[in-house]
């Protein structure tokens, strides 16, 4: 307890002006979880957006049309 008196993920209750009690979760040392690096998550963003894409019926007819228009200009 020389850390003022909390352990590591105590709870430290706290009372608001309205009269409810809130209780936050007070953190070891400060730590975070910390966040895996941006070309991951752009990465995991797109597979998410390809999966429901690819569920999508209205996705394979709009890549019909978009290729049927490209042939008839041509």
């Amino acid at each position: 307890m020389a850390d003022g008196g909390h352990d590591a993920g105590s709870e430290e209750k706290s009372q608001e002006p309205n009269g409810k009690a809130t209780a936050a979760v007070v953190s070891g040392a400060g730590r975070g979880t910390a966040m895996p690096p941006t070309s991951v998550m752009t990465r995991l963003i797109l597979i998410m957006v390809w999966r429901k894409l690819i569920r999508n019926p209205n996705t394979y007819s709009s890549l019909i049309g978009v290729i049927w228009s490209l042939v008839s200009y041509r």
